[in-house]
């Protein structure tokens, strides 16, 4: 059974389960610098689409890694609003990260974290 896709997303059908792949970006956004904090802005839509408050945007095959006062995501999987002290690229369907507190464990493209024992 195949579902549809919303805008901004593309679903690969691999028999039993299936991936989504979150294309974050259109071609009309751009990473853009605003007095020294980075945002996303749709130049062809003329609206802000992530705020303007990150320190860093790097972008990723399918999301957007966001720095911001010392705590980092991934958005459009985890959300905007950064949490983790430590947070490492997807090595598949997983992102190993370490919290503010102190807690390391691995966090998946849907945002459910996994605490090490």
């Amino acid at each position: 059974m195949k579902r549809k896709s919303t805008s901004n997303e593309k679903i690969i059908d691999y028999g039993d389960s299936e991936e989504r792949l979150f294309s974050p970006l259109k071609i009309s956004y751009i990473i853009s610098k605003l007095k020294n904090r980075y945002g996303v802005w749709d130049f062809k839509e003329q609206k802000e689409i992530i705020p303007f408050h990150y320190k860093r945007i790097i972008p990723y095959q399918n999301y957007l890694y966001l720095e911001k006062d010392g705590l980092s995501t991934f958005y459009p999987n985890i959300g905007a609003d950064p949490r983790y002290k430590k947070l490492e690229p997807y090595i598949g369907a997983f992102a190993r990260f370490e919290t503010p507190a102190g807690k390391k464990g691995w966090v998946d493209k849907k945002g459910k974290e996994y605490f090490d024992q």
